[in-house]
């Protein structure tokens, strides 16, 4: 008699997390909850160094192009691990997105701006949307400088 075991709610969505993000997820699963809800843990820095503010990004603009359910799957991962980590990146990936719908309709000007951000890191450290306020109020664009 072969055993076969049901699949639990999550299992696709560690899939999907796995696949994009391998190294968070990983960090996630061996990493206690308590540990990851530490204020100064570790979560945030490899969530940033695995590539995770990039997700939302499409491919064709350097990012890691999923889709909007493929977001929703990795998020829910996040929402039972490392609930904080999920709400500061929730915020993150829907600023990123907003900036990617308006740049969809765009002209290739700024299609080229949102590569060129992505690449230079932009993106992936810090808040882009802290920086936009601060471009908004000073009219300076700030990037983070290379390790």
């Amino acid at each position: 008699m072969t055993t076969t075991t049901a699949p639990t709610l999550l299992d696709e969505d560690w899939r999907v997390l796995t696949d994009y993000l391998p190294a968070l997820a990983e960090h996630l699963r061996a990493t206690g909850v308590e540990e990851l809800e530490r204020p100064g843990g570790a979560a945030l820095a490899v969530f940033k160094d695995a590539g995770g503010p990039a997700l939302a990004v499409p491919g064709d603009l350097g990012g890691l192009g999923a889709t909007a359910e493929q977001m929703a799957r990795v998020h829910r991962v996040l929402g039972s691990r490392a609930p904080s980590l999920a709400v500061a990146t929730m915020m993150h990936h829907l600023s990123i997105a907003t900036i990617v719908e308006a740049t969809a309709t765009g002209t290739e000007d700024e299609r080229d701006a949102l590569r060129f951000l992505t690449a230079a890191g932009a993106l992936s450290r810090g808040s882009i949307a802290a920086r936009l306020v601060d471009y908004h109020r000073t009219g300076t664009f700030h990037l983070p400088v290379p390790d």
